[in-house]
């Protein structure tokens, strides 16, 4: 069952606190733009932006990526897949602002001080471009 929170979101690091999944699939919301859309009934399912899993509580990469346990979860859910081989799975979506390509030059053309990390969707991938400080 989805579990859908209210503000102030836990974080990551709170929802996973203790626990271990064999499979955590990463997923972003967008809710300034609405980005995914979210569904007729309300409900959102987020955009595929990674995966990882949990031992302890503590977040391993399976995709080469890195994760924050500080980020904000909108909603969860725990699931099953036996015949991929995971027993306990889980769902986060996290508040994240996606920059659509077309807004992007703006963000390079910034010049903000100090480091500043933007997420943005290439296609179905999320990439995160850096400015120094």
């Amino acid at each position: 069952m989805l579990t859908q929170y209210a503000k102030p979101y836990p974080t990551i690091g709170k929802v996973i606190a203790g626990k271990n999944y064999d499979y955590v699939s990463y997923r972003g919301y967008d809710e300034k733009r609405n980005s995914p859309p979210a569904l007729p009934d309300g409900s959102i399912e987020g955009e595929f932006c990674g995966c990882f899993k949990v031992a302890n509580g503590k977040i391993i990469p399976l995709d080469g990526d890195s994760y924050d346990a500080s980020e904000l979860v909108i909603s969860s859910e725990e699931w099953t897949k036996p015949d991929d081989g995971i027993k306990k799975g889980l769902t986060i979506i996290v508040a994240i602002e996606f920059v659509p390509a077309s807004e992007f030059d703006h963000y390079l053309k910034k010049g903000e001080k100090g480091e500043r990390s933007y997420p943005f969707m290439d296609g179905n991938v999320r990439r995160d471009i850096v400015f120094p400080a």
